[in-house]
């Protein structure tokens, strides 16, 4: 016999499909939206996760656990301070995405113009 879904995923389904048509037909510039969401999720689900967690774990460590990994304490700092410096500086590009999306947006097809300045007004 042939499995159909609950009921109640079914409709959350439909409501998610709805919603999703509402959005796109009440945004008039839905590409741009869909970059700054793009920018936000792909940055921080690619790179700020994974090294946020590799970050905890060595965090965690004990100092035994430190002094028995290759190369011991100096390694073990360099590493960690890798994975702040590598955080910092795809945090700033992520910002740095989300407010050129922003610019765009606000200031439709010029805003990538050079030889019109920007205001952010």
């Amino acid at each position: 016999p042939i499995k159909c879904l609950p009921v109640r995923v079914l409709l959350f389904r439909a409501c998610v499909v709805i919603g999703i048509a509402m959005v796109a037909a009440s945004v008039p510039n839905l590409g741009m939206i869909i970059e700054l969401f793009g920018a936000v999720c792909g940055t921080s689900l690619a790179i700020l996760v994974p090294n946020c967690l590799s970050l905890i774990v060595l965090s965690s460590l004990t100092e035994h656990e430190i002094n028995t990994r290759p190369g011991g304490r100096f390694a073990h700092e360099a590493h960690k301070a890798f994975r702040v410096l590598t955080i910092m500086v795809f945090a700033v590009l992520a910002v740095r995405s989300c407010l050129h999306t922003v610019v765009v947006m606000r200031l439709g097809e010029h805003a990538d113009d050079p030889r019109k300045p920007m205001d952010l007004r």
